[in-house]
């Protein structure tokens, strides 16, 4: 489903814009980052709902947000890594605090 997103979001760009395709990669790239960052949001928000902890994710979120404008965050070598700390730090934290 993501590639099928992501395809057609550049198709569409492409229509309206003349991009090389080292342009196109980085769209891509930039896109695919977005795409991920927003089903994992998704995805912690539901859990959230599910233990009850929502107010806490998104006063957690706001505040990370914050500090990831100023230093880098954590990062997994595979996407399953990256799911797996995302879901922990936007899911038990806030059931801990």
């Amino acid at each position: 489903m993501k590639k099928k997103i992501l395809d057609s979001s550049i198709k569409f760009i492409n229509k309206y814009n003349n991009y090389d395709e080292i342009k196109s990669a980085e769209l891509r790239y930039g896109l695919e980052s977005l795409y991920m960052t927003i089903t994992k949001f998704t995805v912690a928000i539901f859990i959230s709902l599910f233990i009850g902890v929502t107010k806490e994710l998104l006063l957690l979120s706001l505040f990370y947000g914050i500090l990831r404008l100023v230093m880098f965050g954590a990062h997994g070598k595979s996407s399953l890594q990256c799911w797996i700390m995302s879901l922990t730090i936007f899911n038990i934290i806030p059931l801990l605090i």
